[in-house]
């Protein structure tokens, strides 16, 4: 059996930003793809937005 995908479920906030990485790289080692799937509420969907692009870049660097 080979895991194929990964689904993060996260909330963007600081806390979720090591599962992320973890996530990233469990995706590259077992050459998955990994989906990330924002969860927040939304009074916090403003603050996401504008950390969600940090984070993913964050995650391209730890992966490669």
């Amino acid at each position: 059996m080979s895991i194929r995908r990964i689904l993060a479920v996260v909330d963007f906030s600081k806390p979720s930003q090591p599962a992320i990485a973890y996530a990233a790289s469990l995706a590259q080692s077992l050459h998955a793809t990994l989906t990330l799937a924002a969860l927040s509420s939304a009074s916090s969907i403003a603050e996401s937005a504008l950390i969600t692009d940090q984070l993913i870049m964050q995650c391209k660097k730890t992966a490669f």
